[in-house]
């Protein structure tokens, strides 16, 4: 793997001298650090305060009035996965994955979305999917759609990155990768001999 594909993970080495520089700390030591803590315990669950309250605002954007029935309905739901309204294609890939966690139903939907849907961003949404459908299953097929929609520069930057960041998810099964990298310097933390590979596996 590249250097730039190697940025996306925290290698094994580094994480056990992590945890080993923990436990040669003193009581007064993590006494001392007890309040820092605490204060970043409290920004994290303000971070997500914050994530959850603008997630409620997307889907009543996206939903309208058809949201409550989404919500309480999985095969209303499914059934949304086609209709006519892009933003209610769009919700409803999000409430499959995320409320009703119903990856698996929906994993072969994503594929076909990614490829054929009209809304670039349903696209988007389907192709980022796909990494939570099949991440770790190191599927060649999928592997194969994430690379093309990577080397495709005709896409907005946004499907290669969700593309590509599904590419990761898929092709590598550890609980520990940081997306981080890819998020803040992309393209050019793309490692191309992963994308390649990938597309020559087939």
């Amino acid at each position: 793997m590249s250097d730039d594909s190697e940025k996306s993970r925290v290698p094994p080495d580094n994480r056990r001298k992590h945890n080993e520089s923990i436990e040669n700390l003193s009581e007064e030591d993590l006494n001392n650090l007890l309040p820092e803590f605490e204060r970043l315990e409290e920004d994290f669950r303000d971070l997500v305060d914050t994530f959850d309250s603008q997630t409620a605002k997307w889907r009543v954007e996206k939903g309208k009035a058809r949201l409550s029935l989404l919500l309480n309905s999985q095969e209303e739901t499914m059934r949304c996965l086609h209709d006519a309204d892009p933003d209610i294609r769009e919700l409803a890939l999000h409430l499959a994955l995320e409320h009703w966690k119903i990856a698996d139903r929906i994993a072969k939907h994503c594929e076909e979305m990614c490829l054929t849907d009209p809304s670039p961003n349903v696209r988007v949404f389907a192709v980022s999917a796909l990494g939570t459908c099949f991440r770790g299953q190191k599927s060649h097929r999928i592997a194969a759609i994430c690379a093309a929609k990577v080397s495709d520069l005709t896409l907005s930057l946004e499907e290669r990155q969700s593309a590509y960041l599904s590419l990761v998810r898929v092709m590598d099964d550890d609980e520990d990768l940081s997306i981080a990298p890819i998020l803040m310097d992309f393209p050019a933390a793309i490692d191309w001999n992963l994308v390649n590979r990938a597309l020559t596996s087939l």
